[in-house]
């Protein structure tokens, strides 16, 4: 018979496999995954840690966290922008530093319970076990709900759920940073929200809904191509060697760009070699350099009323957005190195809650971690006082959510594009 001791240790390795498998199947069951990558961490022979970032346009960095830190730092890699050398001049010597820009990466805690089937522990791990087994797909499915709706999130607002919402609810209480290229389709002219560069305000959004939108149209598009070569986003390359910017759409979005005549016109014939990779699986269209996907849940509305793209609730969010009476909706576009995942080691696993005599009541799922959009700010600018004002890009620990101000921003890598869900 195998005793107690041994019983407890089979338990305990048992479970830590099924967090981690759990915890990753969750993660590359998401729409985004197919986009991501883990920047490697190895050490030089001096002790040296060298950074060797994925290149991928979702970067996730599992570092340990010093004491009494609530983010990480995330090395993106950069172009090379230094000259070359000439004819016979020596080149030795002459290399560039590869540049890393360091992103600021937040992290915290996220957990999630859901109801034991049965109790009745007795002593008997097996039963505990099962319990926990019992539980990893509901959980699992509910991380990869809640992972989607977090990227979208980030790419909206600036950061994750855990990390927007207010101290007063143990979140961290940072506040949301709308994006620095926010552009819509107003009567058929690209237009940028407020001030091209510098985070958007609510009235800023508010703004490109009202006015006067059309739909999702391959003039438009035309329009967006030159803006993503001057705001410098890099194009992905896929496997086999095609550079592409990833376009999400929502499906009314869809509709209406198939319509499109010149969109119809040019886009047969892009198909070709595109579909063969991984990451394009599923894309629905190829125009102007941008490789367009659509997602029901991904893709969000503004709300004039509420002032937030994600509704009030988890339920909200893992539901296709309500569209306003504007019928606004907003595409999400990138690149390479435009989201930070930062992701604390070690720190996700299964809990259980036992109450009434030992009996199992719930099992829990705890991760920290946290998305960050890749912005970067000046230094005079980048400060972490609650309250936010126009030198706390960063403003954090406030009790209730709220949004920066419109404070100069550089991002390189994504961009949002409101178009109506109708043509007209």
């Amino acid at each position: 018979m195998a005793s107690a001791t041994a019983a407890s240790q089979a338990y305990s390795a048992n479970v830590a496999i099924l967090q981690q498998k759990t915890i990753k199947e969750s993660w590359y069951n998401t729409f985004w995954a197919r986009w991501s990558g883990e920047t490697d961490i190895s050490q030089d022979d001096n002790g040296n840690y060298l950074h060797r970032p994925s290149g991928k346009p979702i970067e996730m960095f599992t570092d340990f966290i010093q004491k009494g830190r609530d983010n990480m730092l995330l090395p993106m890699r950069m172009n090379l922008s230094g000259s070359p050398v000439f004819g016979d001049t020596v080149v030795k010597g002459t290399g560039e530093d590869q540049d890393l820009d360091w992103l600021r990466l937040y992290v915290n805690q996220t957990r999630k319970a859901v109801m034991a089937q049965s109790g009745a522990m007795a002593n008997e791990y097996v039963k505990m076990y099962n319990m926990v087994e019992n539980a990893a797909p509901q959980l699992r499915d509910w991380l990869t709900k809640y992972d989607n709706q977090d990227v979208a999130r980030a790419y909206y607002e600036g950061i994750g759920e855990n990390l927007s919402t207010g101290t007063s609810d143990d979140g961290k209480g940072i506040y949301k940073r709308y994006h620095p290229n926010f552009y819509y389709n107003d009567g058929g002219v690209l237009t940028t929200a407020g001030t091209a560069g510098s985070l958007k305000t609510n009235a800023n959004v508010d703004t490109g809904a009202a006015s006067g939108l059309y739909g999702l149209t391959s003039d438009i598009l035309e329009f967006l191509n030159p803006v993503m070569m001057e705001r410098l986003i890099p194009q992905i390359v896929s496997e086999g060697g095609h550079p592409y910017w990833a376009m999400v759409i929502s499906p009314e979005q869809k509709a209406v760009l198939a319509a499109d005549a010149g969109f119809k016109a040019a886009n047969q014939a892009a198909w070709t070699g595109l579909g063969t990779n991984a990451e394009l699986k599923g894309f629905v269209g190829y125009y102007m350099g941008f490789a367009i996907f659509e997602d029901l849940i991904s893709i969000r509305s503004w709300s004039t009323t509420n002032g937030d793209f994600m509704g009030t609730s988890t339920a909200t969010a893992f539901a296709k957005s309500v569209l306003p009476a504007d019928k606004n909706q907003n595409a999400i576009v990138f690149g390479n190195a435009s989201m930070g995942k930062g992701i604390s080691r070690g720190k996700s696993k299964f809990t259980t809650e036992l109450d009434d005599h030992e009996n199992v009541k719930e099992v829990a799922v705890s991760v920290i971690n946290g998305y960050n959009r890749a912005d970067y700010f000046d230094e005079a600018v980048d400060g972490e006082t609650a309250g936010g004002g126009a030198t706390n890009a960063f403003s954090k620990n406030n009790a209730s959510a709220g949004v920066a101000t419109a404070i100069a921003c550089t991002n390189q890598s994504s961009l949002i594009l409101m178009t109506k869900s109708t043509a007209t």
